[in-house]
């Protein structure tokens, strides 16, 4: 999260390695390092006229930082779970927070006394003051906006129409309108004092977000931020199909061991099951009510297929039967949300890695786990078995890709990445290589016997996010934040193909429609529309 200063000069992002730092917007040079938060740092807000930051965090505080000296002046406590958003009153006097906990807190800065408000059925996960300080918008991760009088803390009106959850919002320089984004691209504008929508945009930004070769190396399957899973044919670079029903992110794919079928997870807390020859959902996997506990990330087969292993957000692995459709086992160890679960390519042992920095070996039968790996210093996002499972390896945001002995649990090698985020790996087949994808945008291929980098190639100009080597060793797959599929030569990494989907105005013609903002026109544009 960034915040630009009221003057304009500075820039203060928030990170998930627990500190703010402060960057001059002309040079781009790092100014300042504020530490103190003992998690994540979610948000951050300047004060209108003060040398002051104010923080909210993932360990349920807020922070408010002299600027000048660089010290935390004061903590504010009372939330009982993540601040996901902060705001100043453009009075500089009057604190907003909101977070996990579902509530809104309204505080006096000389004091440190809070009003809370509550009303939200889900998280909230922004907030605003309208310019003149009479209301407070704010939007949780659903359908819902509201909208609140400073003055009493009474919710005024209340807003309907998202489908999914609400991520950002802004009022208007009158005071009149709040306009907000969800994760479908709609952008919805409301009428502050009534609650009703008064118009709405629909917008098109397809992030790839995963990504799988079949075990073929014919067909591959992609996941979008448009809900959707594509199946392409490799040799054509043809769409064959186009799996629809999730109602948001979709984090996760892979394919059964025989290629038939596919499974999808997600934010909207299902797994689905789908049969590729008729490209219909199969299966339809959720916990109760009571059971579910956050969204599911990362999905394996079992070697059988039959069986599915899924992870996740409530920091539990589970065990699935796919003929029933029932959670049969839970493996419990971690301490942090699970990011990547795998299977052993020959033995009933899956491997689970998470926030906690660790990464565990399950029994699959006894649901005990026989090993804990330590090592990393920071979240584990992926997680890869060399084909004869001798190896794993793990990718963290520690900037490191350890390589580990499977059978003694012992670490064997570490590849070094500064400031890199590690969000995807996999082994070639014959398993002299080793392929990652990156937050610094690179696609990488390490040399496992030579224990070196082999090359370090730009992928694209966003993150990248998914990655796969075809089953004959002789390309690579990955899945970028650009809404983009490329295809790599494995030895030389000279891009081979591109994979892209169709935007809705692709090649329609605006170029004599005048009238049209800037904003709109940006808009068109990344729609695919000629301008």
């Amino acid at each position: 999260m960034i915040a630009y200063s009221p003057d304009g000069k500075t820039i203060a992002s928030a990170s998930d390695d627990r500190t703010l730092k402060l960057w001059d917007v002309q040079t781009g040079n790092c100014l300042q390092t504020l530490t103190g938060h003992s998690s994540w740092v979610l948000s951050a807000a300047y004060h209108p006229t003060k040398p002051l930051l104010l923080s909210g965090s993932h360990d349920h505080s807020l922070k408010l930082w002299d600027l000048t000296t660089g010290t935390c002046l004061q903590t504010l406590t009372g939330h009982t779970d993540a601040v996901w958003s902060v705001a100043f009153h453009p009075e500089g006097k009057t604190i907003a927070s909101a977070g996990c906990d579902r509530t809104l807190k309204l505080w006096d800065l000389a004091t440190g006394k809070a009003r809370t408000l509550t009303g939200h059925p889900k998280e909230i996960k922004c907030l605003a003051f309208s310019p003149d300080g009479k209301t407070l918008a704010s939007a949780c991760f659903g359908p819902t906006v509201r909208f609140w009088d400073v003055a009493t803390g009474t919710c005024q009106a209340i807003g309907q129409g998202h489908s999914t959850g609400i991520r950002t919002l802004a009022f208007s320089p009158d005071n009149r309108t709040v306009v907000t984004g969800d994760n479908d691209q709609i952008v919805k504008f409301w009428d502050a004092r009534t609650g009703k929508c008064i118009n709405t945009l629909a917008g098109y930004t397809n992030w790839v977000w995963a990504i799988a070769y079949s075990p073929d190396g014919k067909t591959l399957a992609s996941s979008y931020l448009d809900h959707s899973v594509r199946i392409w044919d490799v040799e054509t670079g043809t769409c064959l199909q186009i799996l629809t029903g999730h109602t948001a992110w979709i984090w996760a794919i892979a394919f059964s061991p025989d290629g038939q079928s596919l499974v999808s997870c997600g934010d909207d807390e299902t797994i689905r099951l789908w049969n590729l020859t008729t490209g219909k959902l199969e299966k339809y996997l959720r916990y109760s009510t009571q059971q579910y506990q956050g969204g599911i990330w990362s999905v394996q087969y079992s070697l059988d297929g039959q069986f599915l292993f899924s992870s996740g957000q409530d920091a539990i692995v589970k065990r699935w039967d796919l003929k029933t459709g029932e959670c049969i086992q839970q493996y419990e160890g971690h301490h942090g949300w699970i990011w990547k679960v795998k299977h052993h390519p020959h033995q009933n042992i899956i491997a689970s890695s998470s926030d906690d920095h660790d990464i565990r070996l399950w029994n699959t039968h006894s649901g005990k786990c026989i090993k804990t790996l330590i090592g990393h210093q920071d979240k584990v996002r992926s997680l890869a078995f060399s084909p004869d499972g001798k190896t794993l390896a793990s990718g963290s945001d520690d900037g490191t890709i350890r390589l580990w002995d499977t059978d003694s649990g012992t670490h064997k090698t570490t590849f070094q990445m500064p400031r890199t985020l590690i969000f995807a790996l996999a082994f070639s087949q014959c398993g002299n290589y080793l392929v990652s994808g990156s937050n610094d945008r690179m696609l990488r291929l390490w040399d496992i016997d030579r224990g070196e980098c082999q090359y370090a190639h730009p992928a694209c100009d966003r993150e990248v996010m998914s990655v796969d080597i075809s089953p004959d060793n002789q390309s690579i797959i990955t899945g970028t934040l650009d809404g983009i599929i490329r295809r790599w030569d494995l030895l030389t990494g000279t891009c081979l193909q591109f994979l892209t989907i169709p935007k809705p105005y692709d090649g329609t013609n605006f170029s004599k429609v005048t009238g049209l903002t800037i904003g709109q026109l940006q808009a068109l544009a990344s729609l695919g529309a000629i301008l």
